[in-house]
């Protein structure tokens, strides 16, 4: 669905380097009303946030905006002339059709087949009205199809509704892994998708749904992106299916491989995890879908992929999940939602802004800037901005906000992380330190691939002064078979793109188990946690193996040396 080029054009363009830059924000009521005027605030705020988008030649075209808005049920079965009984959810897909129709038909009915197998009843497809005046030479070339597929349960649904949201995740999946150029907007009972290549104060007039004062909805989720180094295109105009997003991911490469790296041990059901050539933003989204489709819920699954910098206040919800979940760190500002919770976070870099406001009536406006929409200062109970690592979260069933310290105590009650650890305390052995001669450390050194300059500048540091060397200027160090200076394979193979913290290695008592050893506290204390079957942990809060991680924590201290207490 590329416009500016052919996806299969010779460029010089690499799909690695894709980022981003945007102006992102949502518009929610805490009281749980649906109102057409919340959607008219957003479609406000999105149009004055031109000055961080982008428009082509033609005037007309853009890299993307797009909206999220809570599925309007009465709306779309009234304009479908449907009739659900009462229990019955209505589920709702976008999808980006190709312009080819033998291919679009093609995909449509493999689309309902994979709905079909998760025991859905199909409703019919629905042809969203749009005005192709509005969009430019350039979108319009590029045009999709655009249909919305409408389903619903056999019977009467009682059950958990997550189940329905994974049975919907795991259709699309099934769609996908038959191989299509078909895009899923979002396929959801909560949440829907409109997005276009269109300037954010005409997506109102391509889309004629979001004119009609009977579309209501209690948020809505708003996105105008700037591709810095990526070709625009329909499907990667945001938001995306859960998360609207930003800036840019600078350790996407790590991030990727390392959910990879768990493929094998996820269930057949995930794949594809990541789509071909997607953008940083994509690959984001993917993964906190996956999570969210088991045993999470969108804010833990964010939280989990852009913690907090380590603190001098542990939490339970971050020392499991340090393990688990590596860091996808920006500079990122996200705004995220699931249809039950909305809210923005940034990373523990903090270098995109997010500002929000709250009234007297429950409205709650974020975004990146001030003033995106109108809302009378005299209603205005509290305002503020959001700082490295921080997160505002809207609890929409419960009439909830929380922040702050009330948010840490709100993951740190999802389950008892505290009890998931079985700790091992080491001691400093009684026995005194034996010295080593200078011939044999410096054949030591040599032999594990350290540098006079990790010596300097993150030993010696760690040693004397107790301080983690932290630096983001990337690391351009060749790998070991490359190497002008010669160095074991070994040396550089937990280097990163991106260091943000330190990580060392220690010798595991069974290979089968699952490490990361982390410097907490300033480069005070170190903590070991050791995992069996880590998919398990990756995908639910807990393992039902019913095996436990095992935490080593212990002081760093030069001139001492330890042993394992029995």
């Amino acid at each position: 669905m590329g416009c500016s080029l052919p996806s299969g054009g010779r460029n010089l363009l690499n799909p690695r380097f894709d980022h981003e830059s945007c102006g992102v924000g949502f518009v929610a009521t805490l009281y749980g009303r649906s109102e057409h005027e919340i959607l008219r605030l957003t479609l406000t705020a999105l149009g004055r946030l031109a000055h961080r988008g982008a428009i082509a030649a033609d005037g007309k075209s853009s890299d993307g905006v797009g909206i999220q808005t809570a599925v309007p049920c009465d709306y779309l079965l009234t304009q479908s002339k449907l009739f659900l009984r009462p229990g019955q959810p209505l589920a709702v897909g976008m999808l980006f059709f190709p312009q080819h129709e033998d291919q679009a038909q093609r995909d449509a009915q493999r689309f309902k087949a994979a709905i079909y197998a998760q025991g859905f009843e199909w409703l019919g497809w629905r042809d969203v009205p749009i005005a192709r005046e509005v969009l430019g030479e350039i979108a319009l070339a590029c045009l999709p199809v655009i249909r919305m597929g409408l389903m619903t349960t056999a019977e009467d649904f009682t059950g958990d509704p997550n189940e329905l949201e994974r049975r919907l995740f795991k259709a699309r999946k099934a769609f996908e892994r038959g191989g299509t150029t078909t895009y899923v907007c979002s396929l959801s009972t909560r949440t829907l998708v409109y997005k276009a290549l269109c300037t954010g104060r005409t997506l109102r007039d391509f889309y004629l749904d979001l004119q009609n004062p009977q579309y209501t909805t209690h948020f809505a989720v708003f996105h105008q992106r700037y591709a810095t180094n990526v070709l625009p295109t329909w499907d990667r105009a945001q938001p995306l299916r859960m998360v609207a997003h930003n800036g840019e991911i600078n350790t996407v490469w790590s991030n990727r491989a390392q959910v990879d790296a768990r493929s094998s041990l996820l269930p057949r059901e995930c794949d594809p995890l990541f789509t071909r050539d997607a953008s940083d933003s994509m690959s984001l989204d993917e993964v906190a879908e996956l999570l969210c489709s088991y045993d999470r819920n969108i804010a833990e699954a964010v939280r989990m992929m852009l913690p907090p910098a380590v603190g001098t206040k542990e939490s339970a919800f971050h020392r499991y999940h340090a393990d688990i979940m590596e860091p996808w760190d920006g500079p990122s500002a996200l705004v995220f939602t699931d249809g039950k919770l909305v809210g923005a976070a940034l990373d523990r870099n903090g270098l995109r802004p997010c500002r929000f406001v709250i009234t007297d009536t429950g409205l709650v406006v974020a975004g990146s800037e001030v003033g995106l929409a109108d809302v009378d200062p005299n209603t205005i109970i509290r305002s503020g901005r959001l700082g490295p690592g921080q997160m505002i979260l809207l609890d929409l069933e419960r009439s909830r906000l929380i922040e702050g310290a009330e948010l840490d105590r709100y993951f740190d009650d999802l389950a008892p992380f505290w009890e998931q650890f079985d700790d091992v305390q080491l001691d400093p052995s009684p026995a005194p330190v034996t010295s080593v001669e200078k011939d044999e450390l410096s054949r030591l050194q040599r032999g594990f691939g350290y540098a006079y300059e990790e010596l300097r500048m993150l030993v010696a540091p760690m040693a004397t002064e107790s301080k983690e060397a932290v630096w983001s200027m990337g690391d351009d160090t060749p790998i070991a078979p490359l190497a002008r200076a010669p160095r074991p394979s070994t040396a550089s193979s937990g280097s990163a793109s991106r260091r943000s913290r330190i990580r060392l290695s220690i010798p595991c008592a069974r290979p089968a188990w699952f490490h990361c050893v982390r410097v907490w506290d300033r480069g005070r204390t170190c903590s070991t946690s050791m995992r069996r079957f880590p998919a398990l942990h990756f995908l639910r809060r807990s393992s039902r193996s019913g095996r436990r991680p095992r935490c080593i924590r212990a002081p760093i201290r030069c001139g001492k040396s330890f042993r394992w207490r029995t």
